[in-house]
């Protein structure tokens, strides 16, 4: 279980990136002071770093740099230079493509069973995507060129990234089926379970502007479909967080793309 403990020191630190509902960039809230070392029983948090042997941890400590992320916050746009990957922790981060002229849409979800920045680490030198954070955690930073030397050095890392890779891509594919087939009353059920996955509580903090970028649709329609859901008595919602009062209810309520994709991390 990913527990939310945190050091208060941790939580003191500004949000790295700016807020995605803000089109321009917030350089103050992009600064990251003092970010904080790495400790054992935080990186155990991550399954990917945990997955790995102890002297290949070690040999990732000094890179590794744990920071605070701001749910809304953009960590890079489309076509930005890679310059960093992220190991969450307590968080939960979005690939979003994003079209002309039509809202950004979620495409695959991060938490602490991966990482953001399989790309660069691939060898890909700018973002094919928008990274954003959609609920507010921690997670481990690290330079990407540090990163593409570990996975190019060890073979348990290469396994452990290439297996969370084939993860990512069934992602994006049933991502991209379900919004073409499934309506937003069950979008938003298979959105809640892939929240409650990776946090493991069943308070998920977002707001239904959040959810609605994520699902790429009008805050309005969150609004509704949230309405029905609380009715139901599968969730409650209050401002910026939402309580999932029976999952039963969501997992019924949910398209068959949550047991396509599920914990496929596992």
């Amino acid at each position: 279980m990913f527990r939310n403990d945190i050091p208060s020191n941790a939580a003191e630190l500004p949000a790295d990136g700016r807020i995605f509902k803000n089109a321009r960039m917030n350089s103050s809230a992009c600064q990251i002071r003092e970010p904080m070392a790495p400790t054992a029983s935080l990186i155990q948090r991550n399954q990917t770093l945990a997955a790995l042997p102890a002297i290949e941890r070690i040999r990732l400590l000094q890179g590794l740099k744990l920071v605070p992320l701001q749910g809304g916050a953009i960590l890079h746009e489309t076509g930005a230079e890679l310059t960093h990957a992220y190991f969450p922790v307590n968080a939960i981060l979005s690939l979003m493509c994003v079209v002309n002229g039509a809202s950004p849409i979620g495409v695959a979800m991060i938490g602490p069973e991966g990482l953001a920045g399989l790309s660069g680490i691939m060898g890909r030198h700018s973002a094919s995507h928008r990274l954003a954070v959609i609920t507010t955690g921690h997670a481990y930073r690290i330079e990407m060129g540090l990163l593409r030397q570990e996975f190019e050095r060890s073979l348990i890392l290469q396994s452990q990234l290439l297996r969370y890779t084939q993860t990512v891509i069934a992602q994006m594919a049933q991502a991209a089926a379900c919004s073409r087939y499934h309506c937003l009353e069950q979008q938003l059920p298979f959105c809640l379970l892939q929240a409650l996955d990776r946090l493991q509580t069943d308070t998920i903090p977002i707001t239904q502007m959040q959810l609605a970028q994520l699902l790429g649709v009008r805050r309005e329609s969150i609004t509704e479909v949230a309405r029905k859901l609380q009715a139901c008595g599968a969730i409650d919602y209050t401002r910026g967080r939402i309580r999932v009062l029976s999952r039963e209810r969501l997992e019924l309520g949910s398209c068959e793309c949550y047991g396509v994709v599920g914990r496929g991390w596992e």
